[in-house]
């Protein structure tokens, strides 16, 4: 027997264990590939016979994914109860059996000194839920600015599209579009900011209760997601809940008034005695590297941070949000940098969405690794960055081969469940990063289709100004 070249692996956590409804997914890694796997499983507290001994069913695991060198194999198993023990019962090529379990690897051990993995008593809200529309769901990306402005004219073909300059597009040109999104297949529309804001990109709210005026109304905004959901589609908003922008009033209180404002505590500050007196242009340098006196989002002072661990401060977000979704009807929530909000907010604000709309959809900016943020329980998917790197570096920009493409998918498909793929935000360009038509040296209009589980068409891709064509349909 040579187990230590099996390299057998498994955690009684995510992405190893993962809890939808009454159905248990279980997956674990080999160096090598076993003879066969199964996994024995049941109630930790049900016996039978005078023995006591546990009642335990069997079910053979499938190898679901060879990379570099490891084998992973994976089995769904039905959870009688709320809670589930189990263990692996593996045969390694040679014809020998040992168990998996808290102990490791270990020869057959009897129940009475096994020690089981254990899944602890199951909540609702305690495990990834998302709703069932949300599974492969195509979304289309609209920046609001650059989009349509309802007039017959196409828009100005004269200047490029910079961080400062607007392009009048407006909610009703939307609206005016939404058979042509129809018609190309298009399930719902994702919305960057629509909140009052100081600049095109709007990631600066002034206010959450307004919406721009640049963009039109809020009789225009209620004509937007009525003709969407009459035609059979789904809306998503940007909630920008991280930081807020330079002239929101309550910042501005805390700004003039220090310590003795109400505010005050709603924001990270430093030193109250610097913020009256650093004036508004140095703020809005983005090649600021020192911050200011108090906390901000990735050094432009102009969007000062919420403090997110205030209850206060996630009682008004999060009421905010609740408001717009149960006033118009909102399918779904896009949260801004979520990384750098507390988790007592995600908490807070997944939970109030979901008690005004059961079956709304919240996910979440995750750039890096998400398997943290979703066994938290706090989204219903992530953007799929790692995917999206992935496809860029060897579809796109040709930096690597396909042999590394090959392995870095492998490994975005291990370290993500498959339970977990129908409801990841697959893309292949955004807001944030360049078009992937532009990298690929090509041409594409402004939108982003998103897609759960299938990688969508090019994206808006910065749409601050990284591509010179026409950015305003008409």
């Amino acid at each position: 027997m040579q187990i230590l070249r099996y390299e057998i692996e498994h955690h009684a956590a995510y992405p190893w264990q993962l809890v939808q409804g009454r159905i248990c997914h279980l997956r674990l890694r080999t160096g090598e590939a076993l003879q066969s796997a199964a996994v024995l499983y049941g109630d930790p507290f049900w016996f039978s016979g005078a023995e006591k001994q546990p009642v335990l069913a069997r079910s053979e695991m499938q190898p679901a994914l060879r990379c570099s060198g490891e084998q992973y194999y994976s089995v769904s198993v039905p959870m009688r109860t709320h809670k589930l023990r189990y263990h692996f019962v593996l045969t390694l090529e040679d014809g020998d059996t040992v168990y998996l379990s808290e102990l490791g690897v270990t020869p057959p051990l009897s129940e009475s000194v096994l020690r089981p993995f254990n899944v602890p008593y199951v909540y609702a809200g305690d495990h990834p839920a998302p709703p069932d529309w949300a599974e492969g769901f195509l979304w289309y990306q609209i920046f609001p600015d650059r989009f349509c402005d309802g007039k017959e004219n196409r828009g100005s073909e004269d200047f490029i599209p910079t961080r400062e300059n607007f392009f009048g597009g407006t909610l009703q040109g939307i609206t005016g579009k939404i058979p042509y999104l129809r018609e190309l297949g298009v399930q719902g529309i994702y919305l960057n900011p629509i909140f009052r804001s100081d600049s095109n990109h709007r990631y600066d709210t002034v206010s959450y209760t307004e919406l721009d005026p640049r963009l039109g109304g809020k009789t225009d905004f209620r004509v937007l997601v009525e003709t969407l959901h009459q035609a059979g589609m789904r809306i998503m908003l940007d909630g920008v809940f991280n930081h807020c922008g330079w002239r929101h009033p309550f910042w501005q209180d805390a700004r003039l008034h220090g310590k003795a404002s109400r505010y005050y505590d709603w924001f990270c500050v430093y030193d109250a005695g610097e913020l009256s007196r650093l004036p508004l242009e140095q703020l809005s340098d983005r090649r600021m590297k020192v911050n200011p006196p108090y906390e901000c989002f990735a050094f432009a002072a102009n969007m000062p941070k919420w403090n997110t661990e205030n209850p206060e401060v996630i009682r008004y977000l999060v009421s905010i949000a609740e408001q717009w979704t149960r006033e118009y009807g909102i399918d779904a929530w896009r949260l801004d940098v979520p990384d750098e909000v507390s988790l007592r907010f995600l908490h807070a604000f997944r939970t109030r969405m979901r008690s005004c709309n059961a079956a709304v959809y919240v996910i979440g900016e995750i750039w890096q690794d998400a398997a943290w943020w979703l066994e938290q329980s706090v989204f219903d998917g992530v953007m799929d960055y790692p995917l999206y790197h992935a496809i860029r570096d060897f579809a796109m920009t040709h930096t690597d081969p396909l042999e590394t493409f090959a392995h870095r998918i492998r490994r975005w498909y291990a370290a993500t469940p498959e339970a977990v793929h129908p409801y990841q935000w697959a893309f292949c360009s955004n807001h944030d990063v360049p078009r992937a038509l532009s990298l690929c040296g090509g041409h594409e209009p402004p939108y982003g289709l998103y897609a759960g589980g299938l990688p969508g068409a090019a994206g808006d891709g910065g749409a601050a100004g990284r591509q010179s064509e026409r950015v305003l349909w008409g």
